[in-house]
């Protein structure tokens, strides 16, 4: 199975965060959204009466047993309720979304409707078997009793969301793929008390897929970008495949009654994802909310849609279409090392690298292991996350430095950035994996640690490495689907291929250029490239690729001078760039090149002091003296 079919709305974003902040006593349902795309059938033409056939029949369907799924004239239609809801709510709840729909979408080509507690969603193609890596959520409630053990909360609503992941994904009775619970958690201000949980699956995933959809949703919904910096006492997050529910007051779902249609002043029909429906009116005291969220004390409540931008919806079509048959086309071919990242399972790869033998292991850093595999008869290199069990900290960051990365990388094809083969989710285990193409050669970092193999290096191998280098984040900033800054250039993070064709790696730090909101919140980078700006006055900071420009200046310097930033900076040596720069103020520039390059030609020490100078004007203290890559490469 392609990997586009996991990271769809990642390849045909950006992401769009719109945070729409309430303050409310209480609320009437936990969500109630509606995403319509500017596309809209013609009146009067066949896909639109199609259309309104499909939506007439998927609530009566979907009702008996809380899921249908049907198609009209290439028109793909999904309906869920949550699994304990009856029948009849069930079907009064699907109806007012059908109805919401159509008022406010006005037959759009593509929508989604959140309505209460259910989901009714159609589409131009067959994508209700792929995990989302996106969604809608909301999070509320006092949490000022809970501040004193906060991280432990936290903790607790990660373990039981994670046990009700696992068992609405394998375990879910009747194939409902729902599971819901509850966990004691003692709290030293307040006594005891108890957390309850909800999991459910749209019954079209295939286990790993709904697993993998509830880990991703289960870091995304206790992160800073849904609950805004801290975990509140009820929170619950929905996709279109998968959904996820926690509070500390119990909830009945059989019992609801059915849901109140919202005020329609309190929104207005928009053909984009921003036109999202306002929050519903303030229930009647004389008609109980069925809401989660407990009477009295204050409450705060946040909503946060994450949804993927506008964009041509014709693109979209041939791009779900082009994908969706090429998954026909894969179906039951097993593993295949192609043009197209894959999804593997944990078993392929476990297959591929003789069960992550030790014979095959290449290195390991913060993120887990890298072990040197095979996949069709091709090497490749499979890169392990640690699984890092309850550390829910670290849990968050390694999904969301992976989705980060594949968010990069399923997009790009440059001769001088990695190629990513394929990932995986992982299983029971939940173990998280990325494969990509095998680097020969290994890193530039690998030379400069044995010098035998750094002399084996001469100038016209070590300038065509600074080229493609260059020529790689050239990409980066300026070229790429998503412009974007890497922050971690160094030594280690340059690849090398059979040919040694130099090849940037490790993408879980970038930021994206476009997006002017972005900021680091702490030191990122490693020490010796990362610019003054990096180290300097307070956080958060702007994200500029001038930080990237100067970690390319230090390791241009490195390969020219065949030294290493770490080396001057752990002894009593002046630092590099002091040293290269006063050799190259006192005109003695030539002193410094490396003297394991064998025998240069007077071209070729040109070529050598030339780099040491675009080096030095990278590496400028003033990052608006720097030059861009695109001058860097000319």
């Amino acid at each position: 199975m392609s990997i586009f079919l996991i990271v769809l709305r990642i390849s045909l974003l950006p992401f769009l965060l719109v945070l729409l902040n309430s303050h409310m006593t209480s609320c009437t349902m936990p969500l109630n959204r509606l995403i319509c795309s500017k596309h809209r059938y013609p009146p009067e033409s066949p896909s639109w009466f199609d259309l309104d056939q499909l939506l007439s029949t998927l609530p009566a369907s979907a009702s008996r047993t809380g899921f249908y799924n049907s198609s009209k004239g290439g028109i793909f239609g999904v309906a869920i309720c949550l699994a304990d809801a009856s029948p009849s709510y069930c079907l009064n709840c699907l109806n007012l979304a059908v109805q919401n729909l159509t008022t406010k979408c006005n037959h759009s080509a593509s929508t989604v409707s959140w309505f209460d507690r259910c989901m009714l969603h159609y589409t131009h193609a067959y994508v209700f078997s792929l995990p989302t890596t996106y969604g809608i959520c909301r999070t509320w409630g006092d949490r000022e009793d809970y501040l004193p053990n906060l991280d432990s909360f936290t903790t607790a609503i990660y373990k039981l969301m994670k046990n009700l992941s696992f068992s609405a994904a394998y375990n879910s009775e009747s194939e409902k793929m729902f599971a819901v619970g509850e966990m004691s958690y003692p709290l030293a201000t307040i006594g005891n008390t108890t957390i309850y949980g909800l999991a459910q699956c749209i019954r079209d995933l295939s286990a790993n897929n709904c697993s993998a959809c509830l880990a991703n949703y289960t870091a995304t919904l206790l992160s800073n970008a849904c609950s805004q910096g801290g975990t509140y006492t009820g929170g619950v997050i929905y996709g279109e495949t998968c959904f996820l529910w926690y509070d500390n007051k119990s909830f009945n779902y059989a019992a609801l009654s059915p849901p109140p249609m919202p005020n329609s002043a309190n929104s207005s029909p928009s053909p984009t994802a921003q036109g999202a429906l306002s929050p519903p009116p303030m229930p009647n005291s004389a008609n109980p909310s069925p809401s989660p969220i407990a009477q009295g004390g204050k409450i705060k409540n946040s909503t946060i849609i994450i949804v993927w931008s506008a964009t041509s919806s014709a693109a979209i079509v041939i791009i779900v279409i082009s994908i969706w048959l090429w998954t026909k086309f894969m179906k039951g071919k097993g593993s295949h090392y192609s043009e197209t990242p894959m999804l593997f399972s944990y078993e392929q790869l476990q297959a591929a690298t003789d069960n992550f033998s030790y014979l095959n292991f290449l290195g390991k850093g913060g993120f887990g292991e890298v072990f040197k595999g095979t996949i069709n008869r091709k090497l490749v290199a499979v890169k392990r996350f640690s699984n890092i069990g309850n550390e829910l900290k670290l849990e968050k960051e390694n999904m969301l430095n992976l989705v980060k990365e594949l968010n990069l990388l399923v997009n790009i094809r440059h001769q001088n950035i990695v190629k990513l083969v394929g990932c995986c989710f992982g299983g029971k285990d939940e173990t998280r994996c990325t494969v990509y193409e095998y680097m020969a050669k290994g890193s530039l970092l690998d030379y400069w640690k044995n010098s035998n193999k750094r002399k084996s290096l001469n100038w016209t191998m070590r300038f065509n490495i600074i080229r493609g280098s260059a020529q790689g984040l050239s990409y980066l900033h300026n070229n790429s689907v998503k412009k974007t800054v890497h922050i971690d250039i160094k030594l280690s993070n340059i690849l090398l291929d059979e040919d040694l064709t130099a090849k940037i790696a490790d993408f879980d730090l970038t930021f994206d250029i476009d997006e002017t909101h972005q900021t680091m919140e702490r030191t990122c980078g490693t020490v010796g490239y990362i610019p003054p700006e990096g180290n300097k006055g307070t956080y958060p900071k702007r994200v500029s690729d001038k930080f990237d420009v100067y970690s390319f200046g230090v390791v241009m310097l490195e390969i020219v001078t065949g030294e290493r930033i770490h080396n001057f900076e752990n002894s009593k040596t002046v630092y590099l760039l002091n040293h290269i720069w006063e050799h190259w103020s006192s005109k003695m520039a030539e002193s410094l090149i490396d003297k394991d390059v064998e025998m240069p030609t007077k071209n070729e020490v040109e070529e050598m002091l030339r780099c040491i100078h675009i080096g030095l004007l990278c590496t400028q203290e003033n990052a608006q003296d720097r030059p861009n890559m695109l001058q860097v490469v000319l």
